[in-house]
């Protein structure tokens, strides 16, 4: 047995090996392909610029921003790259270069300096001013790289100075490295790929972030993937949000908040992207997730602590250092529960762990950049549209797979589609013989109270007449007459009237016709109707039935007339409904005993169904009618439902 269970671990162990190797070089492929052939091809730094060198740089922190202040202040030789601490702070930077020649399209300018904001000055003309040079508000113009352009109006045969003023409150450090200064047109061409790059692709990542956010954010909400969905929107948004900052120019909050904006949405990336990996494995460990969060929310409110109640440069030095080592780990712990879901489970979706640890590598390379260099990498906004590429061809070959079989599922789900059809058929036709057998028990019942209170009184009375030799052949006529019709009416409840009003009134015509013309009446039948007949339930038809059967005995039995006349029309009030008037030309009034016993049954069974019944006499006889509105019982719900889903 210990044998057994050491060959299946080996086993086990060599399989998962094996899953891992391929998993590891398809990752290993991916970001080779995308680091060393895409990400050089778009991002490269411009090479071979023909610029003009600068020299005697020199600086100076003065006590306000303008040129005055400068030209006052006595400027200390320095060697580039520089770095002043700390803020806020104004200096003032000079730069020396020689022209031979005046180039016809001037030059141009690129900044290599981390400022709030500048001022640019040639040979003592201002040539850049944007935005409010205030230490303890200041814009951020200075934040993007931009090419400015010189005009040659401002230029000289032999040396020319540069010099700017510039502004520095988000961090404690100014760093000036060396400008790019060369021919115009030359620079502009040099470097236009990496001055899209820095500016208008930013732009286009912050829009598409923006949007995959909003769109994974409302679809978790209602789909079965919410969790993965939600971490998704929020690695989105907060790379969108990163971006951000360098688009708003004129915030309104002082440099300060602006960093703190930054520590903020930098540390949420990489537990956002942890989670991400967590969710995105189905089988999510939420204590885990929750940890993250909790120390995601311990983490960025100690930061904000140390940033703003330490003296700089120190608040912010351990600002820097915690978000750079805390993306570098939680970016990495996410790779390892990458591996460790791998190791368990034999995932298949090799192109999206593939597409998703190419945004862990951008973000520990972004963090790497932070801890040794000092500045910002930006592979993680660099590396969106490349991710969202992948998983777009990640999703269409999953889907691409699922498709072949989507044929198979369907034509699965036609045939439990058709069972449960034929089901739903059967229980149809079985809820429709219940509520018939229902409405005829009803019906029965109410014949045997009738049965007992009527026919069994009127045969009491006759025989008890019969014996104390008081019976009048007339009355003895009468009495078995009546005995007659209730038999009928018993014998009738026994058989089905239809499940309609259409149906039950043709087996009405016909029975009632038969039943009159033996009474030696005549019968009339008009039908003015013009649309269709009102549903009705099984039950509720019934109930129709027996109003007009005990119309019909009534006139029969009470009315001593020549003619019965059915009329059908439609109902004025009601475009749906119908009204049926039953006119007989005896005699007999609403109130009279003879007729009042029926009228009150039939009213009692109209307002049971819902329909109005009214009965008047006139010169010329006495009529009966009865409305019927179009009418949803539940019932009839029930079987439009039934037959909808058929």
């Amino acid at each position: 047995m210990d044998k057994n269970w050491f060959n299946q671990n080996v086993t086990r162990i060599r399989n998962n090996g094996t899953r891992l190797l391929w998993l590891g070089l398809t990752i290993l492929i991916f970001n080779l392909f995308y680091w060393f052939v895409i990400n050089p091809l778009i991002f490269s730094s411009p090479k071979g610029l023909n610029t003009i060198p600068v020299s005697n740089f020199s600086v100076a922190e003065i006590s306000e921003p303008t040129f005055e202040a400068a030209q006052n202040t006595r400027s200390t030789p320095a060697e580039l790259p520089f770095s002043a601490c700390c803020a806020p702070q104004y200096h003032s930077l000079k730069f020396e270069f020689e022209l031979a020649d005046i180039p016809p399209n001037g030059l141009g300018f690129i900044k290599v300096m981390q400022v709030d904001n500048y001022l640019l000055f040639v040979n003592s003309t201002r040539l850049v001013s944007k935005g409010r040079m205030n230490s303890h508000h200041p814009t951020f113009h200075g934040q993007n790289t931009v090419l400015e352009h010189i005009p040659e109006g401002l230029l000289k045969a032999g040396r020319n100075d540069l010099q700017l003023v510039t502004v520095r409150s988000s961090t404690p450090y100014t760093d000036i490295r060396t400008p790019l200064l060369g021919e115009y047109e030359s620079l502009r061409l040099g470097t236009s790929q990496r001055l899209w790059v820095m500016n208008e692709y930013k732009l286009l990542v912050m829009t598409i972030c923006l949007l995959i956010g909003a769109v994974c954010l409302a679809l978790s909400l209602k789909s079965r993937y919410k969790l993965f969905l939600f971490w998704f929107a929020i690695l989105s948004l907060s790379w969108a949000a990163n971006l951000l900052k360098y688009f708003i120019m004129d915030w309104p909050m002082n440099g300060q908040m602006r960093y703190l904006y930054y520590i903020f949405f930098t540390m949420l990336a990489p537990f956002a992207l942890f989670n991400l990996v967590d969710s995105w494995t189905e089988k999510p460990i939420m204590r885990l997730q929750f940890t993250t969060i909790g120390i995601w929310t311990l983490l960025t409110g100690f930061l904000f602590y140390r940033y703003l109640y330490t003296p700089f440069p120190e608040g912010y030095q351990v600002s820097d250092t915690v978000v750079g080592w805390s993306t570098l780990i939680v970016s990495l712990a996410a790779i390892i529960r990458f591996i460790f879901h791998f190791w368990r489970h034999n995932d298949d979706r090799i192109l999206e762990i593939a597409s998703l640890s190419l945004i862990g590598v951008s973000i520990i390379l972004d963090a790497y950049s932070e801890i040794i260099h000092d500045v910002p990498g930006g592979y993680a906004s660099a590396v969106t549209p490349a991710f969202l590429i992948a998983l777009i061809l990640a999703f269409l070959n999953r889907n691409f797979h699922l498709f072949r079989s989507t044929q198979q599922i369907n034509t699965f789900l036609g045939a439990e589609l058709d069972a449960r059809e034929a089901e739903l058929h059967e229980a149809y036709e079985n809820r429709k013989q219940l509520i018939r057998k229902q409405a005829h028990n009803e019906e029965r019942q109410r014949l045997m109270r009738d049965m007992h209170d009527g026919l069994g009184s009127s045969l009491m009375s006759m025989l008890l007449s019969a014996k104390r030799g008081k019976a009048k052949p007339v009355d003895m006529a009468d009495g078995l007459q009546f005995v007659i019709d209730e038999m009928r009416l018993i014998i009738d409840s026994m058989d089905s009237v239809g499940e309609s009003v259409d149906v039950a009134l043709k087996t009405y015509r016909e029975r009632a016709e038969t039943r009159v013309t033996d009474a030696n009446m005549k019968y009339v039948w008009n039908d003015h109707t013009t649309t269709e007949l009102p549903e009705y339930s099984a039950r509720d038809v019934l109930q129709i039935f027996r109003i007009l059967q005990e119309a019909t005995t009534n006139a029969i039995r009470h009315s001593k007339g020549s003619v019965l006349k059915v009329d059908l029309m439609d109902h004025l009030n009601d475009p749906i409904g119908i009204q049926i008037k039953l006119t007989d030309n005896g005699q007999g009034k609403v109130g009279d005993s003879k007729r009042g016993r029926g009228l009150k049954n039939m009213a009692a069974r109209a307002e049971q169904i819902g329909a109005k019944f009214s009965a008047e006499n006139f010169d010329n006889g006495f009529r009966v009618s009865l409305v019927l509105p179009q009418k949803t019982t539940a019932d009839t719900l029930e079987v439009r439902d039934i037959d909808d889903a058929r």
